[in-house]
C-alpha cells in the first residue's frame, strides 16, 4: 500500500494536498484529524507542507561522498590513535 502523511494548514475552507510523484492511486481516501492541541515539540507546524526541520535541513549544506570518504578515514586515524595502535 503507497500512502503519505502531511501536516498542512487551511486557507479557509479550501484544503489543497500536493501528492508525490511517485503516489500512482487513481482513488484515495482522506482523513482529517485537528492537530491543535499536541505540543509543538512532538508535532512541529508545517508551513507550506514543510516542516521546520524540513527548511532547515534543504537549507543545510550538502557533503559529497568523497567528503564523507575523507572524514571517515580521520574518524578511523582517531580511533586508532585512542587505543594506541598507530
Amino acid at each position: 500500500m503507497n500512502s503519505t502523511r502531511k501536516i498542512i494548514r487551511r486557507q479557509g475552507n479550501t484544503i489543497t494536498i500536493e501528492l508525490p510523484d511517485d503516489f500512482q492511486a487513481e482513488t484515495v481516501e482522506v482523513i482529517m484529524v485537528p492537530v491543535e492541541d499536541l505540543p509543538k515539540e512532538v508535532l512541529p507546524i508545517a508551513i507550506d507542507g514543510l516542516t521546520e526541520l524540513q527548511r532547515l535541513l534543504l537549507k543545510a549544506p550538502s557533503i559529497t561522498d568523497e567528503e564523507i570518504h575523507s572524514v571517515e578515514e580521520k574518524r578511523k586515524a582517531l580511533n586508532q590513535w585512542q587505543k594506541g595502535t598507530a
